[in-house]
C-alpha cells in the first residue's frame, strides 16, 4: 500500500484518465474512501488521509494504474 504515490491535487486528473482509459468508476463507500476503481474485476479503493492529507492512500493493486498515469501525464507535459 501506497501512502504518498498519488498527490490530492492529481485525484480529479487521475479519476477522469482512469475513466478515459476505460477503467470503470464508482463513488467510495465511506468517509474516508475518495472512490473506487475496477482492475481485472475488482473493485480497489483510494482513501483519503487524516494526518498528512495532501496524499492519498493507493492500495496495492492500484499502485501499477498510478505508476502509469503519472508516467503517461509527465510525458504528455514535458512534450
Amino acid at each position: 500500500m501506497s501512502r504518498n504515490l498519488l498527490h490530492i491535487k492529481r485525484f480529479d486528473e487521475f479519476r477522469q484518465w482512469a475513466i478515459d482509459k476505460g477503467f470503470e468508476w464508482r463513488g467510495g463507500r465511506d468517509f474516508y474512501q475518495l472512490g473506487q476503481v475496477c482492475v481485472d474485476g475488482k473493485w480497489h479503493a483510494i482513501y483519503q488521509r487524516n494526518h498528512m492529507p495532501e496524499h492519498v492512500t493507493v492500495v496495492t493493486p492500484l499502485e501499477p494504474l498510478v505508476r502509469r498515469f503519472i508516467r503517461e501525464t509527465r510525458t504528455a507535459a514535458n512534450a
